[in-house]
């Protein structure tokens, strides 16, 4: 997922002289604010923090921008395992925003046959490809070459929701997520592995994951 303050700078300044405005600094600072509260489960910070950045972009009047922002949330409820809101966005699609915004949302959402693969982030490019190709360590391979740990988690969102998983999926999506601190993630793989391993008849493996639930929820 692309920071979004490197590009509200350059949509909104162009040049290293020009004055940047506030509310640039704000909208990214409560974004950031927002993703970090949301991945460890503190829903109520969470929407805090987005509806303070959703209210500085306001002030740009940028659709584009305010786009990107609700695209976000999108993503991020991709990387937990959940599904992918898009009211918000599509309010503003009605208006008219970049290409680009609606072909990252299909992306998101797992509508891969209507992606346009040179609009999504680039970072995602690869994953696409591989997921096309149907060959899942292939896509495997694609997750390990992302190095954002948040981008690589959307990704393999993506993928889990698209039902492109295996163990070694799971687990370097349980790795990224228990590096960060990031708990409600963690718990969202710990349960797609532990039904992965049940559905295996991997008892022993279903039974330690367990464990491992109840340890970090008590």
């Amino acid at each position: 997922m692309k920071r979004l303050l490197p590009l509200i700078i350059l949509l909104v300044v162009g040049c290293a002289s020009v004055e940047i405005p506030s509310w640039t600094f704000a909208s990214f600072n409560y974004l950031e604010n927002y993703k970090q509260n949301f991945l460890i489960g503190k829903d109520d910070m969470a929407e805090l923090h987005f509806q303070k950045a959703e209210e500085e972009i306001k002030k740009s009047g940028d659709i584009n921008i305010l786009a990107k922002a609700y695209l976000t949330r999108s993503a991020l409820h991709a990387a937990v395992l959940e599904p992918v809101p898009d009211r918000e966005y599509l309010r503003l699609a009605d208006i008219g925003t970049m290409a680009e915004n609606r072909h990252y949302l299909l992306f998101l959402q797992g509508a891969f046959p209507r992606v346009d693969g040179s609009l999504i982030p680039e970072q995602y490019r690869d994953t696409l490809q591989a997921i096309r190709k149907g060959e899942i360590r292939v896509i495997g391979t694609a997750l390990a070459k992302i190095e954002n740990p948040l981008s690589r988690l959307v990704a393999t969102g993506v993928v889990v929701a698209a039902g492109y998983q295996d163990e070694n999926t799971l687990q370097n999506a349980i790795d990224t997520a228990s590096k960060n601190g990031w708990k409600r993630a963690l718990l969202a793989y710990l349960r797609t592995i532990q039904s992965f391993y049940e559905k295996n008849a991997e008892k022993d493996k279903a039974a330690r994951i367990r464990k491992v639930i109840e340890l970090i929820k008590s």
